[in-house]
């Protein structure tokens, strides 16, 4: 772990040399594996659990990746739904090292901690020979590590901004980097906003002649009084509750849908009651993940709290628009950071309105976020502020501020998600589950 975290770049330098040549060293692995790749602002890593858990319903032997991870780095590979373990991390980790620092004469490879992780997954499934690699996207498409693969289906997910510093400015140019894992021939699966499809999608997709799945033309979606139900081009499901809860989850249980009737034409068969389980059984931990109120093990009682991965504009109005129905308990107090690159106001302004006060804290290895709009944000909202640089006494000050019967929203960054969780308590057995929508 610690020569991993070595990796880490203090500059952000993106391309696919670095990546393309360890693999190389490796055997090429992509090559030989069966890829769905999954690019978008919001919703990737979501869509890609959905499609993992429906094929593995059919019986095959899936791979899957995602980033970031929450508490342990083997979270972001598994297979069968099994995180790597730690073991197998250990040895891979040492044939990457052999690999990007060589003790014959061959070329040292400055791989990234991320090209490193993502070398590592293709070798492994290779290794454990999957029958599809699910890859979500680090970060863009384009130039990110797990492009190197030429995915049978190239999914896109919304567009919002985010991370404008590497990717573009515009919608228009972030949507053009996602874009960029769409490969000739391969099938693209896209619920993007009509106008991003016209301009940069649909252009790119009869350029390099693949066929086209889009959401509200080839495949179409409904919330019924039973759940979520799904009619695509060969299977109808639902209604089905889904394992992801929230209602901005159609969208991406709706693409996944469509990526496992498209990976039919590749020789893959799903039934309905594939997806329909898999659907139900998809499992994405801090994606508006409820925690019931509880007594821990000294005997303190929590209030009911609502985890959700939001950072960017996009997500935290996903997010605020369902607050009420996830967490109706009040006074209902606002457990934040985000990363220094990111919205702060565009992400606290829409959530704000939801909660009577929040506790400002840093994501772990980071500073503050801006003070300056922060405060500002919450005195338009009328909202108390406090801030509280210690993640476990911000949690304390949210318990105490919300009091045994209101409720705590944890929000801004999957990092700082990760630094809580081994904080709270587990729910108590046999406690009620959340009536999930």
């Amino acid at each position: 772990m610690a020569w991993l975290h070595r990796l880490k770049p203090s500059v952000m330098t993106l391309g696919l040399d670095r990546v393309e040549t360890a693999l190389a060293r490796l055997g090429s692995p992509q090559d030989q594996l069966k890829v769905v790749t999954i690019a978008g602002t919001n919703g990737k890593g979501s869509t890609a659990n959905y499609v993992a858990s429906i094929a593995h319903e059919a019986g095959y032997r899936v791979g899957l990746y995602t980033s970031p991870h929450l508490v342990n780095v083997s979270e972001r590979i598994r297979v069968g739904g099994t995180a790597i373990l730690p073991s197998e991390l250990a040895r891979w980790t040492g044939r990457i090292r052999e690999l990007v620092e060589p003790s014959d004469d061959a070329e040292p490879i400055p791989l990234t901690y991320f090209e490193a992780l993502t070398v590592m997954a293709y070798g492994y499934f290779l290794e454990r020979e999957v029958d599809l690699a699910v890859m979500e996207v680090g970060l863009g498409g384009r130039l990110d590590a797990t492009a190197v693969a030429h995915p049978l289906v190239s999914v896109i997910t919304p567009i919002g901004y985010d991370h404008q510093k590497w990717l573009g400015d515009s919608l228009e140019e972030i949507c053009g980097e996602k874009a960029g894992i769409i490969r000739e021939g391969s099938t693209v699966v896209s619920n993007v906003s009509p106008y991003l499809f016209q301009e940069v999608i649909g252009p790119r997709a009869f350029e390099l002649r693949c066929p086209i799945r889009r959401a509200g033309v080839d495949f179409q979606t409904q919330w019924l009084s039973g759940g979520f139900r799904y009619r695509g081009w060969i299977h109808r499901v639902g209604p089905v509750q889904l394992g992801i809860p929230g209602l901005h989850q159609g969208g991406n249980a709706a693409s996944a849908c469509a990526v496992v009737e498209s990976l039919q034409a590749h020789g893959f068969a799903f039934k309905a009651i594939h997806m329909a389980e898999g659907l139900r059984r998809a499992r994405h931990p801090g994606r508006m993940e409820r925690r019931e109120s509880t007594v821990d093990a000294q005997g303190e009682r929590w209030p009911a709290m609502l985890l959700d991965g939001a950072h960017n504009p996009m997500g935290a109005l996903a997010l605020a628009h369902q607050i009420p129905r996830y967490l109706p308990e009040t006074p209902r107090v606002m457990v934040f950071s985000t990363l220094p690159d990111k919205d702060t106001e565009g992400v606290l302004s829409p959530l704000l309105p939801q909660c009577d006060a929040v506790v400002l804290t840093t994501v772990p290895d980071h500073p503050l976020p801006d003070l300056g709009v922060a405060r500002g944000v919450a005195e338009f909202y009328d909202a108390r502020i406090a801030v509280e640089p210690d993640n476990k006494r911000a949690l304390e000050v949210a318990r105490r501020l919300a009091g045994p019967d209101g409720g705590i929203l944890v929000c801004g960054s999957l990092y700082l998600l990760g630094a809580m969780f081994p904080m709270l308590p587990r729910d108590r057995p046999g406690a009620p589950r959340f009536d999930r929508p």
